[in-house]
């Protein structure tokens, strides 16, 4: 388990003074890690199908540090991520409605920058993609 991320969480938890459970933190962080993280060779074929989300490529090992418990999520342009899933996100964000800026998407809790760790680059080519596919339906000035 990522023993910083569990302080870090547990540091937050008493800072808003919330309720937990460790055990339910240390079983949450390994299910996170165990849906996100490439699966690492040598384990058992259940371990290699629970990676779910694994393909998002969201969550990488770090290599460099020969351990099996050091990652790292990096905003990237995400070619590989459909700009119909991201159009789909900000639809179903009951926090947006007909006007949203460039920064909520990117920078917000549960915006869909945060969620799929999206750089700039790679939100900007997004929205292209989205206004090239429903040029009627959606808009995108640059007010800045």
């Amino acid at each position: 388990m990522a023993t910083s991320l569990f302080i870090s969480y547990q540091r937050k938890c008493k800072s808003v003074n919330a309720n937990y459970n460790s055990n339910s933190i240390t079983k949450d962080i390994s299910v996170f890690f165990r849906n996100y993280s490439t699966p690492t060779k040598g384990k058992s074929i259940e371990d290699d199908f629970s990676g779910l989300l694994y393909e998002l490529n969201l969550v990488q090992r770090l290599e460099k540090y020969n351990k099996d418990n050091w990652f790292k999520i990096e905003n990237k342009n995400r070619e590989e991520l459909p700009f119909e899933i991201v159009l789909f996100c900000i639809l179903r964000n009951e926090k947006y409605g007909d006007s949203i800026s460039f920064n909520e998407l990117l920078n917000d809790t549960n915006s869909v920058g945060s969620v799929f760790a999206l750089s700039s680059n790679g939100l900007m080519i997004k929205i292209n993609q989205m206004r090239e596919a429903y040029p009627s339906a959606i808009t995108f000035t640059d007010n800045g």
